[in-house]
């Protein structure tokens, strides 16, 4: 694990995770993000502007579960395998595959889409202590997933059941938003033609009701992109404040908080 000296802590509640994972995406260093909930532990790890990897200590969010989840073994296997790996603290991985339940490329496979999953609902946490520990690190597993920062804030937003909170962080409904993104911002969060089309939607004159209402997809959905948008700051919340006849602008963003 990186050096606990070089730390940063925050918490859900007054941060959630995409506004954490940009932040530290815009420092550029790598590390290892750990949450805590209850007794639950998930870490993130991030090097190069990518998220290489993420584990979590909930075994249902185990390879073993994943594969009986999916249909790959059966309940049999599954208990025969996890008995084994208990007794021989080996990888579960190389089990499955030395049992011929998977072949190597199976395994690859299968511990990306689980690696995935752990991290996506992550997301979803609405509270937990976090920690980011600056430094290089070993990789807990030799497959690695490296989802670019952009690509998996958009993906773990997309994945949050309710909307509500993520939107009051934009502003309330009668906010006006205003676009500030370039081409290279949108390629990079890897948007699909309809993401795209809501983004060139904000225009500086809709307000977030208007956008959530009109836009290409439902208005959760619709709620949740403006998010990562407001997030990978692609958008800006338009304030009009009228003083003396005339009227003022001011152009407000997400700050760079600390946690």
């Amino acid at each position: 694990m990186p050096d606990k000296r070089y730390q940063y802590r925050g918490n859900l509640e007054d941060q959630p995770l995409a506004e954490m994972l940009f932040v530290i995406h815009q420092y550029g260093v790598p590390g290892v993000v750990e949450a805590i909930r209850g007794e639950t532990v998930k870490r993130v790890y991030l090097r190069h502007g990518h998220i290489v990897f993420a584990s979590s200590s909930e075994i249902k969010e185990s390879l073993g579960y994943f594969l009986l989840a999916s249909g790959m073994i059966s309940r049999e296997d599954f208990r025969s395998t996890m008995r084994e790996r208990r007794e021989s603290d080996r990888r579960y991985g190389s089990l499955m595959v030395e049992r011929g339940l998977l072949s190597p490329a199976d395994l690859h496979r299968s511990i990306r889409r689980q690696t995935a999953e752990v991290l996506w609902n992550l997301f979803s946490w609405d509270n937990g202590e976090v920690t980011f520990s600056i430094g290089d690190f070993d990789l807990p597993s030799p497959t690695a997933i490296h989802v670019p920062v952009g690509q998996a804030i958009k993906e773990g937003v997309k994945r949050v059941k309710q909307a509500r909170g993520l939107l009051s962080r934009i502003g309330s409904k009668e906010t006006v938003l205003q676009s500030q993104y370039g081409l290279e911002a949108a390629v990079e969060a890897a948007l699909e033609h309809h993401e795209f089309s809501l983004l060139k939607m904000v225009d500086g004159q809709k307000t977030l009701y208007e956008l959530c209402a009109q836009g290409p997809f439902d208005a959760v959905t619709n709620g949740k992109m403006l998010y990562v948008f407001h997030v990978l700051q692609m958008i800006r919340s338009v304030e009009k404040e009228t003083s003396s006849g005339a009227i003022k602008v001011k152009l407000k963003s997400p700050a760079d908080r600390q946690f």
